[in-house]
């Protein structure tokens, strides 16, 4: 088990400036917890693993407007919560989208 990092608000501001390994170690850090969350909606490893990504790419593309003074967790489980919901989404408007084409082949069919 990986031990528990802190991260100071040194760290934070290593990070806003751009420092990669402050970077990596929060990747390190959250990357599972996120993935867990996201497979526990999506149920799928590669599903879950973009928002991984998407998540921590969110947070670097806005490192420098992150406000230190704010917790990290909440705010990387906020991105994450949000890109599940609109992968949840796209699912369910492909799945009604779907189910639309087949009635209107079905009926043009006949």
């Amino acid at each position: 088990m990986q031990p528990f990092l802190t991260f100071s608000a040194e760290k934070i501001k290593d990070f806003r400036e751009g420092d990669e390994i402050a970077f990596r170690e929060i990747y390190l850090h959250f990357g599972p917890k996120i993935y867990r969350m996201a497979h526990s909606y999506l149920k799928g490893r590669q599903q879950s693993e973009e928002i991984v990504q998407d998540t921590l790419l969110t947070l670097w593309e806005n490192r420098q407007k992150f406000d230190e003074s704010r917790a990290l967790e909440p705010y990387l489980f906020t991105i994450a919560r949000r890109l599940v919901l609109d992968q949840l989404r796209k699912v369910i408007n492909s799945k009604a989208l779907r189910e639309n084409l087949l009635a209107t082949i079905a009926e043009l069919h006949n």
